[in-house]
């Protein structure tokens, strides 16, 4: 999915990046463990304030950071472009990885997977792309049940609810918990193949 310009100016803010870096990355991987060297690939990077996060705390993973928007790959390369080699953007379609099987060691998606549609098939895709014994990081929000079922006119399409996500990681062949956070709705996963 395209984003629309709000979003856009706000992704690529000053503001966004120390949001990340101070926030949204803390506690993305608070009580993770993840590998110090990995191929590691980025769903939804948006204008790059995730990965550079990333690749300023793991310094030894190669990162391919992809959206689906071009102006935002556009916005992430020029960002990321000082990293070097270490870091590949470009631009896929989280339903349609183009990526042989077997590629990454980790998937990572930080408030992507609202944005997907067939946010089902681009779990399939993930599972697809990784190594045995590969992993998924998820972060997003999802619709709490008590509004799913009290106004389900409220909910957007193409979201979805825990229980559903659930259901998607394992028919997909992943293993692992959901683990909601303080915020209601926000939920983290590390799912291993």
């Amino acid at each position: 999915m395209q984003m629309r310009g709000v979003e856009k100016l706000l992704l690529a803010s000053p503001a966004w990046a120390v949001l990340t870096g101070r926030v949204f990355i803390p506690m993305l991987l608070a009580g993770v463990d993840l590998p110090a060297q990995a191929e590691m690939l980025e769903l939804g990077c948006g204008a790059g304030g995730e990965t550079e996060a990333l690749a300023r705390r793991f310094p030894r993973w190669r990162i391919t950071a992809t959206d689906y928007d071009p102006d935002m790959v556009r916005r992430a390369a020029g960002r990321l472009a000082y990293l070097g080699d270490r870091i590949r953007v470009a631009r896929a379609d989280a339903t349609d990885l183009p990526y042989p099987d077997g590629t990454f060691d980790l998937v990572v998606a930080v408030h992507v997977w609202h944005h997907v549609g067939a946010w089902r098939t681009a779990t399939a895709e993930a599972h697809r792309v990784l190594r045995s014994g590969g992993a998924l990081l998820l972060a997003d929000l999802a619709v709490p049940d008590v509004v799913a079922s009290r106004a389900p006119r409220l909910v957007p399409s193409g979201t979805y609810r825990l229980a559903e996500l659930r259901a998607a990681l394992s028919a997909s062949g992943f293993t692992g918990h959901v683990r909601g956070g303080r915020v209601r709705g926000w939920y983290r996963v590390l799912a291993r193949r």
